[in-house]
């Protein structure tokens, strides 16, 4: 039964896309209606629109999905930046708050995992805990899971639910070590090693450099005063 005998109106001030880098605020009309069902509870209801215009929302729904791309893509602090600079002012608390309500993408298991720590700054996993554990399909360089801590069970805890594992990257903490070869016996980890990523594998060379040039420290400096000497 379609509803035609209007209550009341009222007026929503909605946020939207900025122009020509100028803030947009719609101000939009909406109804309430009486319900003439003689069953309905409510007996006043309000209009409803599409999407872009959802219940208790004071931004358009394209506006929401482009602070969440910015907050994925950067951090709030950055977002809030760039969208003052588009002419929309959002504190980057609110920006968190958004994307905290998006629904989180169902996980999977990849072929080539890499294991790394995360910073907790909020710290609302665990008190006391300021660093979890980053899952990454390295085939799509995307985020799959989160774990709340660095613990070698919780790490082998995912891995025995999510068998399929071939290959693992990460660093060189002991508990990750533990917890990827007992959770992931078929992954490629041989002698109890994993592969390296790129940044690891700098790291690694720019150790060994500093440690050979504290070696040679004395003979470098002898060569730096005979160059010093014959330029004089």
């Amino acid at each position: 039964m379609l509803a035609s005998k209007i209550h009341s109106y009222y007026y929503r001030e909605i946020k939207d896309l900025p122009a020509f880098e100028n803030k947009v605020i719609i101000t939009l009309q909406a109804r309430k209606f009486y319900c003439c069902h003689p069953q309905c509870i409510l007996k006043v209801f309000t209009e409803r629109f599409e999407k872009h215009f959802l219940p208790y929302k004071r931004i358009t729904y394209r506006l929401e999905r482009l602070f969440v791309s910015a907050v994925l893509e950067s951090t709030a602090k950055s977002a809030e930046r760039l969208a003052g600079k588009m002419g929309v002012f959002v504190s980057d608390t609110t920006l968190l708050r958004i994307v905290e309500r998006e629904p989180l993408p169902a996980t999977y298991t990849p072929n080539v995992l890499g294991v790394g720590d995360c910073g907790n700054a909020r710290r609302t996993w665990k008190k006391r805990d300021r660093y979890g554990t980053a899952l990454v399909d390295l085939t799509n360089r995307k985020i799959i899971d989160l774990l709340i801590d660095r613990e070698a069970s919780t790490l082998e805890k995912w891995l025995k639910n999510n068998p399929g594992v071939f290959i693992i990257s990460r660093d060189r903490y002991g508990k990750y070590i533990q917890g990827a070869t007992n959770g992931a016996t078929d992954a490629v980890q041989p002698g109890g090693r994993a592969v390296a990523d790129r940044w690891h594998l700098l790291k690694n060379l720019r150790e060994a450099i500093r440690k050979q040039l504290d070696r040679e420290y004395s003979l470098l400096k002898q060569v730096r005063d005979e160059v010093i000497a014959e330029r004089h």
